[in-house]
């Protein structure tokens, strides 16, 4: 019986032995099929952050392409026809408009019941010089007309002393005087103090093209592209066409050459 007892461990040992572990050669495919699902679960994380990214920068493009819509076919629909609408072409493409309707100054106290505002591009200096022109900022100045209170005019401010029914009555000042006051660089994102005072001017940093385009709204829909202007007593446009393009290197390249473009109404 002692014998067939020891008979039986020494088996169980064995058989324990050869329970006990892997090969090498076992070990080895083990260890590759685990470096494979580890890679191939990081080349999904990686692709699927990439995605992610890219999503939330092409929304942040969008939400500043809606912005800017929002704050020009606000001030369009509200253009003042006794006043003057004046469209710039070329490589400085510009608008500028009266407006009515109540208006508070954003540097200072004053307010008044309308406006100028002017939409253009202008250089953005923390940008490397080599990429500026691509690289621009579009931007809105706008003027509270208030002949109590104001600046005349300084492109750091947005007041200037003289009523909107003083403007309707002498036609002065005139769209090149405004013109002349808007900024000819903005620096984003702001560097200084003053930078940031400046920045309310700013509606999007990295803008590539921008472009105005008016139709009479008579007869088949055409849009013309030429510089032009209109005063009180003209026949105005019906509608004004923007189109514009951001610049954004974190943004997938296919986003980087897409053109937004609105169509806004000239009212009332």
């Amino acid at each position: 019986m002692l014998w067939k007892r020891e008979q039986r461990e020494i088996r169980s040992s064995q058989a324990a032995s050869r329970r006990r572990g892997l090969t090498l050669a076992e070990l080895l495919i083990a260890v590759g099929v685990l470096g494979f699902m580890i890679l191939g679960f990081s080349v999904i994380l990686a692709q699927s952050q990439k995605l992610v990214v890219g999503t939330q920068d092409s929304m942040r493009a969008n939400i500043t392409a809606a912005t800017f819509e929002q704050v020009i076919r606000r001030d369009l629909v509200r253009a003042n026809r006794n006043g003057f609408l004046s469209i710039v072409d070329g490589d400085a493409p510009s608008l500028v408009l009266t407006v009515s309707g109540v208006q508070r100054s954003v540097t200072g106290d004053s307010s008044s019941l309308g406006s100028v505002v002017t939409y253009g591009l202008c250089e953005n200096p923390a940008v490397p010089a080599a990429d500026r022109q691509d690289k621009r900022i579009l931007f809105r100045q706008g003027w509270v007309l208030s002949s109590d209170k104001g600046a005349d005019g300084k492109v750091d401010t947005d007041q200037w002393e003289v009523d909107l029914d003083q403007l309707e009555l002498t036609g002065s000042p005139t769209k090149d005087d405004f013109l002349g006051k808007v900024p000819n660089e903005l620096r984003a994102p702001p560097a200084t103090l003053d930078d940031v005072t400046n920045y309310w001017q700013v509606l999007a940093p990295g803008c590539t093209s921008l472009a105005f385009e008016w139709t009479s709204g008579q007869g088949s829909l055409s849009w013309q592209d030429t510089s032009h202007s209109w005063a009180k007593g003209d026949e105005w446009p019906a509608a004004i066409r923007v189109t514009f393009a951001l610049s954004d290197s974190s943004l997938p390249e296919e986003f980087r050459k897409y053109k937004y473009e609105m169509v806004c109404p000239v009212g009332p």
